[in-house]
């Protein structure tokens, strides 16, 4: 750890201990609130995950406040018995190069604020909301375990339970305390017609990469390493792709494909035609679904092509579409050259899953469920609405086999996963080496640089 060189005392506000000592009592009345709740279906998990977020949220407050010179008002003592020494609490950092230490202590009180925020909305919409509501929400916990299942029973990732919450739009909060995915899905999931819940699997995919292990070394880093080759604007749609490529396989259903041509209907024409650094165009979204449906010789790929070359002429058929160079300069590309480049890339992925997930597989039968003369025969609109007409029958039965699974959430118990080896892990990751051999503990796997809704959160 670096020793500050720095002659002259930095003087660090002590209104940071101030904000942290009020994020902790709204953590405690919280879970006090939680304790006392007669709703017992999930109480443990809120109680357990808030007791991580407080472990985590205090070490890094002190590790940073302590570390650039800040003086506690009194004589605080660890939250809770979970506390783990790890690093002397009286080293002195080394001056950021890159951020301002307000920067730090902000982006850190933040980050637990945004945390607690998605918790006690999460909690307070299973006790307030209407019995749809909260009835969606529990078949969406159950099905996000049983998506979930196949890379559990597989080891690439530890056990895991899914807390979902209602929110505008499909969203994944990225946690590094915790085994818990975390999910935002759309408010409108509750509505008669619940193929918006088809996006959860999109959002676990996010979790799956940066939770993933495979053969003992990080999954993100197997992705990248797959991905080696290709050209840096792919490289940083990495993420994304294996998202949608997950989204794709672990339904077993054809829907998510389907559901990838909605995309196109309702954005913004920039949107469509201009890589935003994170996600390829939506112009480009399908071929990563349409790969993985040729890698599993579906049948149905052959008519939703057909009904996504439709959308695409309405949207005024541009042949090429604006990526990002290394310098993040916006440069056209070719849409066929973008279109081969995602596929190679999504069905890498797609094998690679089914290698190492071997049970994905087995979902698919699941996705014949249409007739051959109907796939053959229908227009494309109809035959994507007869394939979320099947998913929505299909929600319950795969909530049966919810909860008939090993991997039943309740069943699951959270790991006190200790804070110093997460930050070591952050430092492996294909990101740009850290100034300041502290900032890999500042990153904590992208907790604090993403911010509450960008890469690598998952948004999308």
């Amino acid at each position: 750890m670096s020793v500050s060189t720095d002659p002259n005392p930095r003087r660090v506000n002590q209104i940071w201990h101030v904000r942290w000592q009020a994020l902790h009592q709204v953590l405690l009345d919280l879970k006090n609130n939680i304790e006392q709740s007669e709703q017992s279906a999930t109480r443990a998990n809120f109680i357990s995950l808030l007791e991580n977020l407080e472990v985590f949220g205090w070490k890094q407050f002190r590790f940073f406040y302590k570390g650039f010179g800040g003086q506690f008002t009194d004589n605080p003592t660890p939250p809770n018995p979970f506390i783990i020494p790890a690093i002397r609490r009286d080293q002195k950092l080394e001056s950021p190069l890159n951020y301002t230490i307000d920067h730090v202590l902000r982006v850190t009180t933040d980050q637990i604020a945004y945390d607690l925020s998605v918790i006690q909305q999460a909690w307070q919409q299973r006790t307030s909301m209407g019995q749809r509501q909260k009835e969606t929400l529990r078949l969406a916990d159950a099905l996000g375990v049983d998506l979930l299942c196949p890379t559990i029973k597989s080891g690439m990732i530890g056990d895991t339970t899914v807390i979902t919450y209602f929110q505008k739009s499909p969203v994944i909060r990225l946690i590094p305390y915790d085994n818990v995915a975390l999910v935002g899905i759309p408010l409108t999931s509750s509505g008669s017609k619940q193929r918006d819940m088809l996006a959860l699997s999109h959002e676990l995919g996010h979790y799956i990469f940066w939770h993933g292990f495979v053969e003992g070394n990080r999954l993100a880093l197997l992705l990248h390493q797959l991905v080696m080759g290709e050209p840096i604007w792919a490289r940083r749609w990495t993420e994304e792709i294996f998202a949608d490529v997950f989204g794709c396989l672990a339904w077993g259903h054809t829907a998510a494909a389907a559901s990838a041509i909605d995309m196109i209907r309702d954005n913004v024409r920039e949107h469509y035609i201009h890589d935003d650094g994170d996600h390829p165009p939506d112009a480009i979204r399908f071929y990563s679904y349409l790969e993985v449906l040729d890698f599993l010789k579906d049948l149905s790929a052959e008519t939703l092509t057909k009904n996504y070359d439709r959308l695409h002429q309405r949207r005024g058929k541009p042949n090429t579409l604006s990526v990002r160079d290394k310098n993040g300069k916006l440069v056209d590309v070719l849409l066929p050259v973008l279109e081969s480049t995602l596929r190679r890339i999504a069905r890498a992925f797609a094998k690679m899953l089914f290698e190492r997930v071997p049970e994905l597989k087995a979902k698919w039968p699941k996705g014949k469920t249409i007739d051959l003369d109907v796939i053959l025969a229908d227009s494309p609109d109809v035959l994507k609405e007869k394939l979320y007409a099947d998913f929505e029958e299909s929600l319950d039965s795969d909530l049966s086999s919810a909860h008939d699974s090993i991997c039943k959430s309740d069943q699951l118990h959270f790991s006190h996963r200790p804070w110093f080896i997460m930050a070591r892990d952050a430092q492996s990751l294909p990101t740009s080496k850290p100034e300041n051999e502290w900032e890999g503990i500042f990153a904590a796997d992208g907790w604090t640089i993403a911010g509450p809704e960008t890469l690598p959160v998952g948004d999308g």
